[in-house]
């Protein structure tokens, strides 16, 4: 008896440090900070003025991002340009806007909105040392345009229907936000008279690219021209945003 009870309190020596380090670990420090969307790019201008001011009331102002502590699980439901308290950690932040669809293109997926979709993957590492942060925000829509001065009639093919295209106006300018994933079976297509009567027609792709067809990429706004039926394009921008000029 006396050597099982020597045995017991030996292991019980032998297992009271760690259970003493992991009940005197410190608890992740609380801090307060806000959280802000990072455009990634700015290259230019909107080639008419005005477009850049329609384009900025249609933009995000605050998103609602949800934040999970990579370690803990936890999860903190925050939105941007709000201060907000939460543990120092590592987190990852995911969020999207929802846009209302205007037209549908194909199914409740593929639709035309007065609204951008945005999505925000990013991680960050919060400590006591900031209290600003910011996380990337991309675009997972295109826009199409029109100079409406040079245009008669601008039509959308809707499923199986052709159907006029609502659109925003702006100074000189009819555009709106195309949503969804456009491949070789499945292209958007917008159909284009021009003021002379000349009339064009537009197939957009965003993967799976075709002889004739044009590649829509994700953040870049269309315009549609008549010379060659080639659309000059550029990126748009997120914070206090511009319609950008690429090539």
């Amino acid at each position: 008896m006396k050597r099982t009870l020597l045995a017991l309190l030996a292991l019980a020596a032998a297992v009271a440090p760690s259970c003493t380090k992991q009940d005197t670990e410190p608890a992740p420090e609380w801090v307060t900070i806000t959280l802000s969307l990072r455009p990634d790019y700015d290259t230019g201008r909107f080639p008419t003025k005005g477009i850049g001011e329609e384009i900025s009331a249609a933009l995000p102002s605050q998103m609602t991002l949800t934040l999970a502590n990579k370690v803990s699980g936890e999860t903190f439901e925050v939105t941007t340009g709000m201060p907000f308290r939460i543990p120092t950690g590592t987190y990852s932040a995911v969020g999207r806007t929802s846009p209302t669809p205007l037209q549908f293109i194909y199914d409740p997926t593929h639709y035309t909105s007065y609204d951008p979709l945005v999505v925000v993957e990013d991680e960050l590492e919060i400590t006591s040392a900031s209290g600003s942060y910011s996380v990337a925000a991309g675009y997972r829509c295109f826009v199409v345009a029109v100079n409406t001065g040079e245009v008669s009639y601008w039509s959308l093919r809707t499923g199986t229907t052709t159907a006029s295209l609502v659109r925003k106006e702006g100074d000189g300018v009819g555009w709106i936000f195309v949503i969804g994933d456009y491949d070789y079976d499945h292209p958007m297509r917008t159909a284009v008279t021009f003021a002379d009567g000349e009339q064009q027609e537009y197939q957009f792709h965003t993967r799976d690219p075709q002889p004739g067809g044009i590649v829509a990429e994700y953040g870049k706004w269309y315009l549609l021209r008549q010379a060659g039926g080639t659309p000059q394009m550029g990126s748009i921008g997120l914070r206090l945003p511009e319609w950008t000029a690429g090539n």
